[in-house]
């Protein structure tokens, strides 16, 4: 774009450096080769892993208009409410998403089946990484001694990474 279109209070909102800007765009004007390379990047097909995986499959594609107004549904109606939602949606990863929502932010909501699937779930999603979190959380402690801001920050992931994996 056009520099001028970029008028200064916008700039100074959005938080971007006119300078450091200038700066780059004679960098590239003078190698245009990272231009090739940057293209030829980002036109590569990238594969994920999403099989399964209804959390990353939330990138994979965007939801209909429909299916998001059933999703201000969702929001609006209480924890006792949601397990008797009846919605219309058209999107396959829908039932897997709504059932997770419940079981993270109202477990109170889920049967005795749904709470054994939940902490199957967590199980097989946790369990391989467990001992490697926990243990990057003690580097962080002892990395951050004496800093109480990202010790309260660390004493609380770990408080919640714990009720996750209980």
């Amino acid at each position: 774009a056009i520099e001028k279109t970029l008028l200064p209070e916008n700039a100074q909102r959005l938080g971007i450096d006119k300078k450091i800007c200038s700066e780059n765009l004679a960098l590239l004007q003078s190698n245009p080769h990272i231009a090739d390379v940057v293209s030829e990047v980002f036109q590569q097909d990238r594969e994920f892993d999403n099989k399964g995986n209804v959390d990353a499959m939330l990138y994979a594609s965007f939801f209909s208009f429909d299916d998001k107004k059933a999703f201000g549904k969702i929001r609006k109606s209480s924890p006792e409410k949601l397990v008797g939602l009846n919605l219309s949606v058209s999107d396959k990863r829908f039932n897997e998403l709504f059932f997770r929502y419940r079981a993270r932010n109202f477990p109170e909501t889920l049967t005795t089946k749904e709470h054994l699937q939940w902490q199957a779930h967590k199980q097989a999603v946790f369990e391989p990484i467990k001992s490697d979190y926990f243990s990057n959380l003690d580097s962080f402690t002892e990395q951050y001694e004496g800093d109480e801001k990202n010790l309260h920050i660390i004493e609380s992931l770990s408080k919640y990474a714990k009720t996750i994996v209980t």
